[in-house]
């Protein structure tokens, strides 16, 4: 009696971890999907709405980090049922676990890999992107300044503007 009450723990333990990795794969698609909205608003020279697409994807890493906790959790309960550390990484859960929930355990992580290596490619074209507009605003501003570029001591871009050379009143 006490094996098949062990077994059914351990099953119900393995679904709830599935349950969450299907939960954690959906987050991450909408932080994927954030950050291609972002990229695309940059690309577009969208931006009225570039802040309004950060905070939303910003918004999405955390809810990232709240579902790996979840994982986290329910991870450990299973490497535990399985007689695992329970830190244990899910390919060691997956290669423990007894048929079907090693491969659906396998599938879910080969998921997960893919998912965080889109947004970490998503997250660096951003950075790019946002680096990119960041230089031509300053490229415009000097036109508009006659201000010729130059570099401080920390390597940061800066403008120098004569007093009043420039096209913009800045005496307002």
């Amino acid at each position: 009696m006490a094996g098949a009450q062990t077994e059914e723990k351990l099953l119900m333990t393995q679904k709830t971890l599935s349950d969450v990795l299907w939960h954690e794969r959906d987050v991450l698609e909408e932080l994927l999907y954030r950050l291609d909205v972002q990229c695309l608003l940059l690309a577009a020279g969208r931006s009225d709405y570039v802040a309004r697409a950060a905070r939303e994807a910003e918004d999405a890493a955390r809810s990232v980090q709240t579902v790996e906790l979840a994982r986290a959790t329910e991870s450990d309960s299973v490497a535990t049922s399985l007689g695992l550390n329970p830190q244990a990484p899910l390919r060691v859960i997956a290669a423990a676990s007894p048929a079907p929930w090693n491969s659906i355990f396998d599938e879910h992580r080969t998921a997960l890999i893919d998912l965080t290596t889109r947004i970490k490619k998503a997250n660096d074209q951003a950075r790019s992107e946002l680096a990119s507009s960041s230089r031509a605003l300053q490229e415009l501003v000097a036109t508009l300044t006659d201000a010729a570029p130059t570099y401080d001591r920390d390597g940061k871009v800066r403008f120098d503007t004569p007093p009043s050379t420039g096209i913009i009143n800045t005496s307002l």
